[in-house]
């Protein structure tokens, strides 16, 4: 079986994505000052820099995966095409056997676009626990301002891609509808 697009993006994109597998702790240790070197802080930069790493792999992940979703709809895009071409868009050649086709591919199609809904809502309720450190006690207050900035710039950023996936997923929803409308009317 010939590999697939998600898996050939998956292995180009993600097989190396681990910190660790770019920069090993004692080398990251190594690029601080002899007196830094040991010190606790070089740690919790890492396992920051760590954290940032897998949450940029996961988002790849989540992309992959969409395009991959993408991918099948235009096939299927095409498939139908071909089809309503070959038939020369003769309505007086449709029966059953092809309304029911054309029910169950829209059928199917809803559940997948029913799907993503749901992994944006997983995704969406992933970024507010994500951002809910932010109101626990146990947070670190004294880091330094331009962490502070940083983890603002990050929770912005965040929230911006949340609002464009929203935004894509409202405009899919609508050209669906009118999909839905405009083959009825035929």
């Amino acid at each position: 079986m010939p590999p697939t697009e998600a898996s050939i993006l998956g292995n180009f994109l993600l097989s190396a994505a681990t910190l660790s597998s770019a920069i090993t702790y004692e080398e990251f240790a190594e690029l601080f000052p002899d007196t830094k070197k040991h010190s606790p802080e070089v740690g919790q930069l890492y396992r920051e820099l760590q954290h940032q790493r897998a949450i940029d792999a996961d988002d790849v992940q989540h992309n992959i995966e969409l395009e991959a979703r993408r991918g099948d709809k235009m096939k299927r895009d095409i498939a139908r095409s071909r089809k309503a071409e070959s038939q020369g868009h003769n309505l007086d050649g449709l029966d059953a056997k092809d309304t029911a086709m054309e029910v169950t591919e829209l059928e199917v199609e809803m559940a997948e676009m029913e799907a993503e809904a749901g992994t944006l809502l997983n995704n969406a309720k992933s970024t507010i626990n994500d951002l809910s450190i932010l109101r626990y006690p146990g947070f670190d207050k004294s880091d330094s301002a331009s962490v502070t900035a940083n983890l603002n710039q990050d929770a912005l950023d965040s929230l911006i891609r949340l609002q464009e996936v929203c935004r894509d997923v409202d405009n899919e929803a609508q050209a669906h509808g009118r999909t839905l409308k405009n083959s009825s009317a035929g």
